[in-house]
This record gives C-alpha cells, sequence and structure tokens, in this order.
C-alpha cells in the first residue's frame, strides 16, 4: 500500500485477510522466555505509518557503527540515507572518505575493542572534511582521548530525566539547526522516556553548544548537543536520545537526525 502525499500525522493501516465468507482481522505475536511455556498476545491487525514533513539531501550515504545495538539505522534509512553497518576491517582499513556522514551508536565505546583502536582514522576522516556524530555514550568514551578537543564526561555524568524537560535552543544560526529542516523547540514535544543522559561537564571553546534543556532543580545542561568544526569537517557530539525517539516514531526526532546527517553533505 501507499500512503496519500498529502497525509500526515499517524496514519492506522489495518490487514484483513478474506477467505471464503469470513473475514481475518486479527494477528499474534509469540511471547517466549526460558523455563516459560511459549504464550501468544492476539491483537487487531493494525500497524501505523507516520508521515511527516522531513528533508534530507538526496544520496547520502551514511556509515554507522553499531555498539549496544539500537534502531537508529532503521531510522537513517527511513529517511532515504544509504546506511552501512561498518565492520571491523573497514575501520582499520576501509575508505571512510566514501561516507558523507558516520555515526557512533549508542554505548559503542564500552563494547567495541576495534572502535577505540581505530578511533583515530575517524578523526582523520573529520579533519578531511567528514561528518562524523557520536550518539549517547557511556565514560568509556574519553574526549580527551577520542575526540579532537579536551571535554569531561565524568563516571556521574549528568542526565535530563524527565522527558517534557523545556528545551532552549541557544545556537539558532547555526547550519544544523537551519537546513534542511529549521528546528525548533516544537520538535522536541512528544518525547518519550528521557531527554538524554551522558552530557559533558566541561568542554573546549573549539565546541558550540547547541541547546540547553534541565529538570526540575537541575542546572541548565548544556552539554549534551554539541557541535565543533575541525579541519574541513565537523564533530558532534549528541547524547539526546534519539535510540529511544526514533522507534516511537517521534517526527522531531527525525527531523533533527536528518540536519545531522545534512552537515555532510557534498
Amino acid at each position: 500500500m501507499s500512503v496519500p502525499p498529502s497525509a500526515t500525522g499517524r496514519v492506522p493501516v489495518t490487514a484483513v485477510l478474506r477467505s471464503g465468507q469470513h473475514d481475518y482481522r486479527s494477528a499474534y505475536a509469540p511471547i517466549e522466555h526460558r523455563d516459560l511455556e511459549t504464550r501468544y498476545a492476539v491483537s487487531r491487525a493494525e500497524a501505523t505509518i507516520l508521515a511527516l514533513a522531513v528533508k534530507i539531501p538526496d544520496d547520502l550515504k551514511v556509515g554507522y557503527v553499531m555498539g549496544v545495538g539500537d534502531d537508529v539505522p532503521e531510522g537513517i534509512s527511513q529517511l532515504g540515507a544509504d546506511v552501512e553497518l561498518l565492520s571491523s576491517e573497514m575501520l582499520a582499513r576501509g575508505r571512510l572518505d566514501d561516507y558523507d556522514a558516520i555515526v557512533i551508536g549508542t554505548r559503542a565505546y564500552a563494547v567495541r575493542d576495534d572502535l577505540r583502536t581505530h578511533n583515530a582514522r575517524l578523526v582523520d576522516y573529520t579533519e578531511r572534511g567528514g561528518n562524523l556524530i557520536v550518539l549517547y555514550n557511556t565514560p568509556e568514551f574519553q574526549p580527551n582521548q577520542f575526540a579532537p578537543y579536551p571535554g569531561e564526561l565524568p563516571q556521574n555524568s549528568e542526565e535530563i530525566s524527565q522527558e517534557d524537560a523545556p528545551v532552549r535552543i541557544l545556537s539558532a544560526d547555526q547550519r544544523v539547526v537551519q537546513w534542511p529542516n529549521v528546528i525548533t523547540v516544537d520538535d522536541f514535544d512528544g518525547w518519550v522516556e528521557q531527554r538524554g543522559s551522558k552530557f559533558y561537564s566541561s568542554w573546549d571553546d573549539a565546541y558550540v553548544p547547541i541547546i540547553e534543556s534541565n529538570d526540575v532543580g537541575q542546572a541548565p545542561q548544556r552539554g549534551g548537543w554539541l557541535q565543533a568544526s575541525y579541519g574541513e569537517g565537523t564533530y558532534t557530539y549528541f547524547a539526546y536520545a534519539l535510540h529511544r525517539q526514533l522507534p516511537y516514531g517521534i517526527p522531531g526526532a527525525y527531523r533533527i537526525l536528518a540536519n545531522l546527517l545534512a552537515l555532510g553533505s557534498r
């Protein structure tokens, strides 16, 4: 099926199987746990398609360094970009300059020895004009070792746990806020579970904080979305929880992701 071009928001889709005089409108999913009998959850055969207005440059090629596992590559693909999971061989010897953007996934520095070993190649890629985006990572990611400019990501790094915590845009003149989608505070509406986690506590002046937010009673946090020019390229640390928002179809998360990827448009 296809969604009409004029559709916006969430569009329900219902599946019906017709056999003879009977219509079947139910679906089921197995529930399996070790040492327990398999059960089946029955529901209506329905799905929801999210139709949203989002722009992204054509023919973007994105490399993704998977960490503990997330659905961000699927979100990138749904935007229309070509995404490839980067293997250890690619990190060690591959042609990184072929990618318009390289994204380091959630907690990748905690679980990928190859990423830590070959991180310098990613920094060099950035300096030559690449677009490197580091998503939420735990303190195994040490900015003073792995980022092009120094910063601090302590063990007790701040997080913003309120999903509706107010957001303020600090750098509205930055390209990542203006193109190809104009990002506003409305793009943080409807977020689920949290705003983000593992924010920088301090950073080099080369970084530009893009937004700030805070829980009730918490000081404003500016270390969750930092961007810096490095050589001919762009380096971004983005600790806001895209990996939680994309599977829930949060429109603003897709628009922000598109803008992050577009920084490497050539």
